[in-house]
């Protein structure tokens, strides 16, 4: 009789040929989602840098935190819900298995459901990618010609606003000559007000870029939260590099959104062996590896939801 394994001598260890390929699989999906979103945040600080307009803020690209976070702590209790489905079928339970798959795949259709909801309100505000001029090489006439141009679409913008809510602010009539020379003269306005006539005489005299009168409107938007009932003074949405954000957000957002479509339907065809009664502990290194995939699709979202609320 011949032993297999002698003593002494080592047993080989056995991997997995799925698992090694999913593994192999992730490794290059990391390298993936690192490059997008290196190439994220280069884009940021290079647009800024070129020409001094801020970044868009959350409110001007019509990105809600909140929304954000309890979308987030969605997608990771389906990722818990997938790891108990693992437990579940490996102590022999098919029944709790199948009922943890099933939670996992509605919480992840919220999830998605949640970002199509996002999308529709960046659709209907008109933040859409493409035309990003900020990708043409500084100091070239077509990089001149976009910024000129979108610049002064804002600066236009902005005084057609003010020159609208003019009559709004009303100093009284022995402030009327100071309103003219020096508007934070007059007694009878609130800040924001005297932001706005500020504004307003410096747009009038053609002293300011697009760069400081979106930091002017920053603080008239600041004023005006302050100070709730001026709810007339809404100034245009300051988001010089909207496009830009936008196609980063889209590339980067429907990325992680495709990934998650293709976690779903595996958890599908696992929920549907659960229904059928197919779900027995052989399925379990099937349910293990999808699981695996599932927790990536989490993980990915936990680095991308800070760099685009919060950041």
């Amino acid at each position: 009789m011949t032993l297999e394994h002698p003593p002494g001598t080592p047993r080989p260890v056995r991997l997995d040929a799925g698992r090694f390929a999913l593994w192999v699989f992730l490794a290059t999906e990391v390298m993936f989602f690192t490059a997008l979103i290196a190439s994220y945040l280069v884009l940021r600080a290079g647009a800024v840098a070129r020409d001094g307009m801020p970044w868009p803020r959350a409110q001007e690209v019509h990105v809600d935190p909140l929304i954000g976070l309890i979308n987030t702590f969605v997608l990771i209790a389906s990722s818990g819900c997938a790891m108990v489905a693992c437990k579940l079928l490996a102590s022999g339970s098919s029944r709790g298995a199948t009922t943890a798959v099933g939670l996992s795949f509605v919480l992840g259709c919220v999830f998605l459901g949640v970002k199509g909801y996002e999308y529709r309100s960046k659709f209907n505000h008109g933040l859409l990618p493409g035309q990003i001029g900020e990708l043409h090489p500084s100091g070239t006439q077509a990089r001149a010609r976009y910024d000129q141009a979108a610049g002064q679409v804002f600066l236009d913008t902005v005084k057609a606003r003010l020159e609208e809510i003019r009559p709004l602010m009303k100093p009284s009539t022995n402030s009327k000559v100071a309103s003219e020379a020096q508007p934070s003269l007059i007694p009878d306005l609130d800040p924001a007000h005297v932001h706005c006539l500020e504004l307003l005489k410096e747009l009038d005299q053609r002293k300011l870029g697009p760069g400081a009168v979106a930091e002017k409107v920053y603080a008239i938007q600041a004023a005006n939260e302050a100070d709730r009932s001026q709810s007339h003074i809404h100034l245009p949405a300051v988001a010089p590099h909207g496009n830009l954000w936008a196609s980063c957000y889209f590339l980067i957002t429907g990325c992680h959104a495709l990934h998650l479509i293709i976690g779903l339907v595996f958890l599908l065809g696992i929920l549907m062996n659960g229904l059928l009664g197919r779900l027995n502990s052989a399925s379990l290194p099937y349910l293990s590896n999808v699981s695996l995939y599932w927790h990536f699709v989490d993980l990915v979202w936990l680095v991308v939801f800070p760099l685009i609320y919060l950041v």
